[in-house]
C-alpha cells in the first residue's frame, strides 16, 4: 500500500471535511461502471506484451546530482535532488544537460520543491512555492514570473496543493487536497493566474487520510496516495476523492462522466478509494484501496489491482510481470507510471532502486537488458529508470 506515516499534534489535525451537493450523473455511451465489492476473475501479464520498456541510468556528475526522478517528456527527463532542492534536467539518453538552484525566500525563488510539472513546448518549469504561489522558470533556472494562488470565496486561503498538470496552452490543472470550501480542482492561467473553478459536487468529503489519537497526545496520520489526475488524450480524467465518478475533462472544460463506481463512496464502510484511471487503448488500469488501517498491527486495509479489456468490456484483477525481473509484481495504476509524471498517457517510468536490485541479482532474478545495465552500474548510480511507453 503506498501510504505515509506522519507524527503531528493532534490539534493541528482538526480539519472539517463537509458538503451537501449531490454526485453529478451524465448518461454517456462511454460511461464504465464498476461495482468495487464484487469478485473479478484473474488475469496475469507481462509488461513488455503491452508497451516498449527502456532500461537507462541517469548520468552522475558532481555538478548535477539527483536523488529522484519526477518527471518525463519527449526529450527530457527530470530528476531532483532532495539534499539541495534543485532540479536536473537529463536528455532521454540519460546525459546531464542543466540544473536550476533557486531554492530560497527571495522573489523570484521557490520555497516547496516536490510539487511541480513542465511543458517541453512552452520550456517552462512551474513550481509550487509555499504557501500562495507557483514560480516559473525555463529548463536553464532563468525566472520568468510568479503565478498567485486562489483564495475561495470565504476568503479561506487553500493552497495546499499536492499535484499540477499541464493542461494546455492556456492553464495549468491544479488540485488541492486541503479545499473545504472550495472545489479540489481548478484551471489557473499560465500568464496571470487567473482560476477557474471545475464544479464536481459530491455529497460528503472523504479525506484521503486516516488520524489515529495517541496517549501523549501526538497523531499518527495515514495518507493515502491517490492519483488526482491522468492525461487522457486531449482530456484529463478528474478524480475528486469524494465523488462516485470519474470525470473527464474536455478542450471545452466541460466535464464528461467516464467511470462510475459502486457502491458508494459515502455509504461503503470503509470507504473505497479508486486510483483514477489509465486508459492505453485495448485496456484501462486502475486500483482499489479500502480507506482502512489498523494502528497497532501497523496494517493497511485490501487493496485491489484491475484492468478492463475495453474490447470485450470484462474487468480482471490483474497481475503484472516483467519478464526481465523474476518475481517482480508491477502496479499498473496512474500513480505509478503517469499521475504528475508525465503529461503523455502513454509514457511513464518506475524507480528500481540499487538495493532492491542488488538483492534480485543475487538471487538470480534479473536477466536480459536490465541485467546487462545493472552488470554496468557504478557505486555513485542509485537507481536504474524503467522508462514504459504503452503501445
Amino acid at each position: 500500500m503506498r501510504t505515509f506515516v506522519f507524527l503531528l499534534f493532534f490539534s493541528l489535525m482538526s480539519l472539517s471535511f463537509a458538503s451537501c451537493n449531490k454526485s453529478i450523473r451524465q448518461k454517456d455511451s462511454s460511461l464504465i461502471t464498476f461495482d468495487a465489492t464484487k469478485h473479478y476473475a484473474s488475469k496475469t501479464m507481462d509488461i513488455h506484451d503491452i508497451a516498449n520498456v527502456d532500461y537507462l541510468i541517469l548520468e552522475t556528475k558532481d555538478s548535477f546530482l539527483y536523488s529522484h526522478c519526477v518527471y518525463i517528456t519527449e526529450h527530457y527527463i527530470i530528476a531532483l535532488n532532495s539534499y539541495d532542492c534543485s532540479y536536473v534536467f537529463f536528455n532521454r539518453q540519460g546525459k546531464a544537460v542543466s540544473r536550476i538552484s533557486r531554492y530560497g525566500q527571495g522573489p523570484e525563488d521557490y520555497m516547496h520543491f516536490w510539487i511541480q510539472t513542465y511543458s517541453e513546448k512552452e520550456d517552462n518549469l512551474y513550481v509550487f512555492s509555499y504557501p500562495n504561489k507557483i514560480q516559473v522558470y525555463n529548463r536553464f533556472g532563468v525566472f520568468k514570473r510568479s503565478l498567485p494562488l486562489r483564495n475561495d470565496s470565504s476568503g479561506e486561503k487553500t493552497n495546499l496543493i499536492d499535484a499540477i498538470f499541464d493542461y494546455n496552452s492556456k492553464y495549468l490543472l491544479c488540485h488541492d487536497k486541503l479545499a473545504t470550501k472550495s472545489n479540489s480542482f481548478y484551471l489557473l492561467s499560465k500568464i496571470n493566474g487567473e482560476m477557474k473553478d471545475l464544479n464536481i459536487h459530491f455529497d460528503k468529503k472523504i479525506s484521503s487520510q486516516i488520524t489515529s489519537k495517541q496517549e501523549d497526545g501526538m497523531a499518527m496520520v495515514i495518507s493515502f496516495f491517490i492519483s488526482s489526475a491522468v492525461p487522457d488524450g486531449k482530456d484529463y480524467i478528474l478524480n475528486e476523492y469524494s465523488s462516485d465518478t470519474l470525470f473527464a475533462l474536455k478542450p471545452d472544460l466541460k466535464l464528461q462522466a467516464r467511470f462510475v463506481h459502486k457502491p458508494s463512496v459515502g455509504t461503503n464502510t470503509p470507504p473505497i478509494l479508486l486510483d483514477g484511471l489509465l486508459d492505453i487503448g485495448q485496456y484501462a488500469f486502475f486500483s482499489a484501496y479500502e480507506m482502512a488501517y489498523d494502528f497497532a498491527k501497523n496494517e493497511g486495509g485490501k487493496e485491489n489491482h484491475y484492468v478492463l479489456d475495453n474490447k470485450s468490456g470484462t474487468f480482471y484483477e490483474v497481475t503484472m510481470k516483467n519478464k526481465d525481473y523474476a518475481d517482480q509484481d508491477l502496479t499498473v495504476d496512474a500513480s505509478n507510471f503517469i499521475s504528475g509524471r508525465s503529461s503523455d498517457s502513454k509514457l511513464g517510468f518506475i524507480k528500481l532502486r540499487r538495493d532492491d536490485l542488488e538483492k534480485a541479482d543475487s538471487d538470480h532474478k534479473l536477466s536480459g537488458p536490465l541485467k546487462k545495465l545493472f552488470d554496468s552500474m557504478n557505486e555513485e548510480d542509485p537507481f536504474i529508470l524503467m522508462i514504459v511507453h504503452f503501445k
